[in-house]
């Protein structure tokens, strides 16, 4: 089963895009709760943000993109002993921004 296509299911589509979203949402947030004086716990983002704001959205965002592509276009993949498939581990990134994204919202007071 671990091939290649051409055509791809839209709603890859909007997993991908609705992820995309909230790793904005994510950066958003994160700059927000860094000016009330929480810190950033991943050293290689908090490398990034002590260089340049800019730098670390950019970085956040193309990362994210390029693992999102490369998820999608091994959608027909299956993981450890054909266990897992690929979609499946699209749908755990879009569930667990969704879950950070709602802890910041609790710590931004909402």
């Amino acid at each position: 089963m671990n091939t290649y296509v051409d055509r791809y299911e839209p709603h890859l589509f909007y997993v991908a895009v609705a992820t995309l979203l909230l790793c904005c949402t994510d950066a958003f947030f994160t700059l927000t709760l860094l000016q009330q004086g929480a810190e950033e716990i991943n050293p290689f983002m908090a490398l990034l943000l002590e260089m340049d704001v800019q730098l670390f959205l950019v970085t956040k965002f193309a990362l994210t993109a390029a693992g999102l592509v490369f998820l999608v276009a091994h959608k027909n993949f299956l993981l450890f002993n054909r266990r897992l498939r690929v979609p499946h581990v699209l749908y755990a990134f879009l569930v667990g921004y969704m879950v950070l994204v709602k802890y910041e919202l609790t710590l931004l007071g909402f």
